[in-house]
């Protein structure tokens, strides 16, 4: 109970308009995820949902991702620093129980990741995302899928999959075999032939 008071508290923070919003705003939401962990799915749904914090914490999520990957492109000696992955797994662990407990939500949230459903999932399996164009928040959110850190890859993984529906099918369509293996392969949903 002492979490959720907590987190309603904190969840009206998110309501401030972006020109109120202090120059730490990101750094607040990210630590606020940290105690929305511990608090139960349906209270957290409920002040997620009357502060629209849902768009908060994608816009918070797609600045953290988009920091992750500058560093990995471009400067190797912050990649993967234990303040990243302490600061991105609770959000991306906090999305994640907001898709699997709220289908409105889920379906919300999959629109802005994946906005355009493949008109028809192939046969074969594609080895890459059928529409991930560079840049892109999904581009970006598919790169962790095969990240350095297991703790990102697998969370961001299991979001994923979540907003799939755990169609297998769909979820390779979107984020294409080569990054969906790892997860699928752990599931025990394919078999992955050991190296010799």
């Amino acid at each position: 109970q002492t979490f959720t008071r907590l987190g309603e508290a904190l969840s009206h923070y998110f309501v401030l308009k972006e020109e109120k919003q202090p120059p730490l705003f990101a750094d607040c939401v990210l630590a606020t995820t940290s105690i929305f962990m511990e608090v139960p799915p349906s209270d957290l749904n409920n002040f997620i949902q009357k502060c629209n914090g849902t768009d908060v914490l994608l816009k918070t999520l797609h600045h953290q991702v988009s920091t992750l990957l500058h560093y990995a492109d471009h400067d190797k000696s912050k990649l993967g620093s234990e303040q990243d992955v302490s600061s991105t797994v609770p959000l991306l662990v906090t999305l994640q129980r907001l898709a699997s407990t709220n289908q409105d939500l889920k379906a919300s949230i999959k629109k802005e990741i994946f906005p355009n459903k493949p008109e028809a999932i192939p046969e074969k399996r594609n080895m890459l995302p059928l529409d991930a164009p560079v840049d892109s928040f999904r581009w970006k959110l598919i790169r962790l899928m095969t990240w350095h850190e297991s703790n990102i890859k697998r969370t961001c993984s299991e979001w994923l999959w979540t907003l799939c529906d755990e169609d297998m099918a769909e979820f390779v369509a979107y984020t294409g075999f080569g990054n969906a293996v790892h997860l699928l392969s752990l599931k025990g949903l394919v078999e992955v032939p050991e190296s010799t």
